[in-house]
């Protein structure tokens, strides 16, 4: 994904506004951590699968303008397929559980990581 800065000043959305928008709708973001006794748990947001797992779907992911105007980031970014690495290794645990609201915000589902200590 490559972002049009010239796309994005028309909307007066800056770069860091789409890739902050990107890893929260397909790599999650952290909201805040849980303790449950010494252990530390992430939870954290991301959207469901359908509406992150094609390019279709990441390019409808939508970004309010300063105006308040709704924006996607097909009208923003030039989206493409490429290859990459083929295998991503990491010490995680994750494990997804129904909620009808985080924090305020409305979600279908919250993900809770577990950071394993070596």
């Amino acid at each position: 994904m490559t972002v049009d800065r010239e796309a994005a000043g028309r909307y007066q959305i800056n770069v860091a506004d789409v890739q902050d928008a990107v890893q929260t709708a397909v790599g999650g973001t952290a909201l805040t951590q849980v303790l449950k006794g010494e252990a530390r748990y992430d939870l954290t947001l991301r959207y469901l699968p359908k509406y992150r797992n094609t390019q279709e779907a990441i390019a409808n992911i939508r970004l309010l303008s300063p105006s308040g105007e709704r924006v996607s980031l097909a009208q923003l970014c030039k989206i493409s397929e490429t290859d990459g690495a083929s295998e991503v290794f990491a010490k995680a645990i994750a494990v997804t559980l129904p909620s009808s609201t985080v924090c305020g915000v409305a979600t279908s589902a919250v993900r809770w990581k577990r950071r394993l200590r070596k």
